[in-house]
């Protein structure tokens, strides 16, 4: 027969296993972030490779200005909305073009597709693109869906 507190401590392991996988499982899922001076954490967006990737005509967020500091891809982007905190998401093919340096098309996309208010909303967003190396080459263009092309270096 087991005793109330052998129950209790039993329950509580499995409690804390459980929250602890929980907690895992919600930081993969959440944006990546990286400590920075002064204890601040900087937030990135997500960048996705699919080879099966369709690049649309059209894009529902106008970038500003683009530049690469390191391996991370700034944009200063604008937007209608102001209801719904909005999510943006790198995408690309995966595919270099044959050109020196290479150049590789990217997609900004606005995960957010229906926000009812009209505000007109700027912003600084950022994404890690050191996974977006060419295997023998030290420089890349990214060609942005709006025409921009922005020299990374690495």
């Amino acid at each position: 027969m087991r005793t109330i507190g052998y129950i209790w401590k039993e329950m509580n392991i499995k409690s804390i296993v459980f929250i602890l996988t929980l907690c895992g499982v919600l930081s993969l899922l959440c944006c990546k972030t990286k400590k920075v001076s002064g204890g601040e954490k900087e937030e990135f967006f997500p960048v996705y490779s699919n080879a099966t990737y369709v690049i649309p005509q059209r894009h529902p967020v106008h970038i500003d200005s683009a530049f690469v500091e390191g391996n991370i891809l700034n944009l200063k982007v604008n937007y209608s909305g102001g209801c719904k905190k909005h999510f943006f998401q790198l995408n690309t093919d995966g595919v270099f073009a044959g050109t020196l340096p290479p150049l590789l098309p990217l997609f900004l996309d606005d995960t957010v597709k229906t926000d009812n208010c009209r505000e007109f909303k700027e912003e600084l967003i950022k994404f890690d693109v050191s996974k977006l190396k060419h295997p023998t080459q030290k420089e890349i263009v990214l060609k942005l869906a709006d025409g921009q092309f922005i020299t990374y270096s690495y």
